[in-house]
């Protein structure tokens, strides 16, 4: 009888001991959490990671679970494309997270196709970013050359199966238990888990691995995440003074004093009230959520008209949603007509918004419908398919407005040609209709140009644009508009973060043939126009 080696001896060697997969599966896992908070400079020690290493636990112990049911080197296999995937998955949100300063979501995951845009980008990142990547694929460097040189495995015992399944089971009850008996307020593991999901407070209450999956859930397959309908009764008005009032007058109802002789008061202010029974909608609906809406928006009291109302009836009006726009930019002599616009415009001094999790997309979503995007979808793109009578091409366009709108990049980005139609917009982007030239980014400048005669020719318009031209990356070295207005920023006394700097790319993008223009426009027949510029103004 030959004698045994301690390659062959039982219960010795990687391969044999019971959960040396699991162990060391665990040990990758929470490797790469950790790597992945300490670059994206998330709060560390936190009860947040002390749940991100109990489900680095459980991830581990599920993929040993399906590993165990193959032999041999294909178990190897199935183990090493888990932790290939695993890895790909953590070195894309890293880089994703550099750009964007959030993680992207299933969701975006599944429309990446139009991130190829940003190859340059990308690889810039990726070289900025080399040392963290390294570090985050030793995992699967360790597992590749410690498999290679093992010998033959056998299939996991059903013992071992047993025990796997086991612990896998008390570790998720365990997980599930701490994060039901901990805090469900807003932004909470519980809430995060089970309800909203932020992605940033998502990963730092749960790990990357785990809010993936509650997100591949929630919002792709349909399971899971509570939702909680709102009140059926509304909190009562409260008067400037603080007293609560009783029941409002009847509409145009007019109150006296009571005295003989005595002036009456004015008449109340008329309510902002659609001609919709929101009671009957109610009694007929089925739906226990869609019921609960109605109930809550029939007990609401409605706003009053005030000296506000009506104020720019009659007006043309131009809005534009501003990519990357800062107050740093403003300057009296270098931009003078954004100046005066924050100056002497109605400003919102303590307007605040968070940093939207599909970033450009979602803002644009609040600011031209007045909305709450939902966390984890592209709530720009799938307002395609719902009704949007509020927003204000839709609403301009029943008054008799032209209604146009225009974005001086790729016309279906964010899939933009689905959702600005149905927003009661006449469209155009680059691409489709609009032909600026295709730089990176493009000019808002060349944009206005090309459209303001199209805008001009119809009364009353309204026309809407997603400009570009303040796009990342924020650098001469990544920005055509930067380079092209270098010379009348340089001299500014602007704090460093609010000028672009010097920053090699590995390769240019789009054809840099648009020359610096300055661009003065006369005064209309209906008045001057907020368009004209001095021929110091940087051109966008």
């Amino acid at each position: 009888m030959p004698p045994v080696t301690a390659r062959q001896r039982p219960g010795r060697g990687a391969g044999a001991r019971p959960l040396a997969l699991a162990r060391f599966l665990f040990i990758a896992v929470l490797a790469l959490e950790l790597i992945l908070r300490a670059r994206t400079e998330a709060p560390f020690l936190t009860v947040g990671l002390l749940r991100a290493a109990v489900f680095a636990a459980v991830t581990a112990l599920a993929i040993t679970l399906v590993a165990g049911l193959l032999p041999g080197r294909v178990r190897d296999v199935a183990v090493g494309l888990a932790l290939t995937f695993l890895t790909l998955l953590f070195v894309s949100q890293l880089i994703y997270y550099d750009i964007f300063g959030t993680f992207y979501t299933v969701f975006s995951a599944t429309n990446a196709g139009q991130v190829a845009e940003f190859a340059a980008d990308i690889v810039g990142k990726i070289a900025e970013n080399a040392w963290w990547l390294l570090a985050l694929s030793v995992p699967l460097l360790v597992f590749v050359g410690s498999r290679f040189r093992a010998g033959p495995r056998r299939r996991a015992s059903w013992r071992q199966q047993a025990v796997t399944a086991g612990m896998l089971v008390l570790l998720v009850g365990g997980a599930l238990a701490g994060i039901n008996l901990g805090d469900r307020g807003q932004n909470s593991a519980y809430d995060t888990y089970y309800r909203d999901q932020h992605p940033v407070t998502a990963v730092n209450r749960l790990g990357l691995v785990t809010s993936m999956r509650v997100d591949l859930q929630r919002n792709l397959l349909g399971l899971g995440g509570e939702k909680a309908p709102p009140a059926a009764v509304a909190p009562p008005r409260h008067t400037p003074d603080g007293a609560v009032t009783e029941e409002p007058p009847a509409d145009g109802a007019r109150q006296t004093s009571g005295a003989r002789g005595e002036p009456e008061r004015e008449a109340a202010p008329e309510p902002n009230v659609l001609d919709i029974d929101f009671d009957q909608l109610a009694a007929e609906e089925d739906d226990d959520e869609l019921r609960a809406l109605h109930e809550y928006f029939a007990a609401r009291e409605p706003t009053v008209q005030n000296e506000q109302t009506g104020r720019f009836e009659g007006y043309n009006l131009v809005f534009v949603t501003a990519e990357g726009f800062s107050h740093l930019a403003v300057d009296p002599e270098v931009t003078p007509t954004l100046h005066t616009l924050t100056q002497e415009g109605i400003r919102f001094t303590d307007f605040y918004t968070p940093i939207w999790g599909v970033s450009t997309s979602d803002g644009e979503y609040v600011a031209t419908t007045g909305l709450i995007p939902k966390s984890g979808v592209w709530s720009m793109y799938q307002s395609g398919d719902n009704a949007m009578p509020f927003a204000m091409g839709n609403q301009l366009g029943r008054l008799g407005y032209a209604t146009l709108a225009y974005h001086n990049h790729t016309y279906d980005y964010y899939r933009r040609d689905v959702s600005h139609p149905n927003l009661g917009y006449d469209y155009k982007g680059l691409g489709s209709g609009l032909d600026v030239t295709p730089t990176w980014p493009e000019s808002d400048v060349e944009m206005i140009e090309l459209t303001m005669p199209e805008v001009l020719e119809q009364e009353p318009f309204h026309a809407y644009y997603m400009t570009v031209s303040g796009h990342l990356q924020y650098t001469f070295g990544g920005n055509f508009i930067a380079v092209k207005n270098r010379e009348l920023v340089e001299d500014l006394p602007t704090p460093r973060r609010g000028r672009p700097t010097w920053r090699p790319r590995s390769s240019w993008t789009g054809r840099w043939s648009c020359c610096s223009r300055s661009w003065r426009r006369t005064a209309s027949p209906t008045g001057p126009s907020s368009c004209s510029a001095r021929t110091t103004t940087p051109t966008g």
